[in-house]
């Protein structure tokens, strides 16, 4: 019986989606240039949705469904801002767009251009010489929720903990002067005093 109502409930999910793509068609048809594929295709191929997960990388490599937002890059670097105000309600993908820009721009070991390679953003040869050369800092509190400031604080000097050692190699660089190398091992220690954070 469970495996019967399964396939009728499947049957009436995809009877669903092409009726409402059958109603929507101008609708999906003046999108389309904003993702990679077709949205009809993308729903018909029935990937996962990436329910609870902000991880660009986690996302492509798992194989979710992704509405192409990498055109923003193209966007930061056109409009050449200082700093970009992006504000949207809760669950917009906020976090998940600023993952996919770390991604994009952040000098890493490994090789992330592969993430990009399917996406619109990719599809430009300015752009792909962009990508990948640029450090940067990600620092995500959408996780930090606590019921006092102590616990708020602590966590946050935990997440820019993590975040000063992924860059640990500027210890060993010339770009930070001995003073500022100090501050550096305290802040990976835990051993800084709240004025320095």
């Amino acid at each position: 019986t469970n495996s019967l109502l399964k396939k009728q409930n499947s049957i009436f999910q995809i009877q669903l989606i092409r009726s409402l793509v059958a109603d929507n068609k101008h609708i999906v048809n003046s999108y389309s240039s904003f993702l990679t594929r077709p949205l009809y295709f993308t729903l018909m191929d029935r990937k996962p949705l990436p329910i609870g997960i902000s991880d660009f990388k986690t996302l492509i490599e798992g194989g979710y469904a992704y509405a192409d937002k990498t055109l923003l890059v193209q966007e930061l670097f056109e409009k050449g801002t200082n700093v970009a105000l992006i504000p949207r309600p809760r669950r917009f993908g906020k976090t998940l767009n600023l993952s996919m820009l770390r991604y994009f721009f952040e000098k890493s070991e490994g090789d992330t251009g592969c993430l990009f390679q399917s996406l619109a953003i990719w599809k430009e040869q300015k752009f792909r010489e962009k990508q990948g050369i640029y450090p940067v800092i990600f620092l995500t509190f959408k996780d930090n929720k606590h019921a006092t400031w102590d616990e708020t604080f602590e966590h946050f000097r935990i997440i820019l903990g993590e975040e000063f050692q992924r860059h640990r190699y500027l210890v060993e660089s010339d770009v930070l002067s001995p003073e500022e190398k100090e501050d550096f091992l305290k802040i990976l220690r835990n051993e800084a005093n709240p004025t320095l954070y």
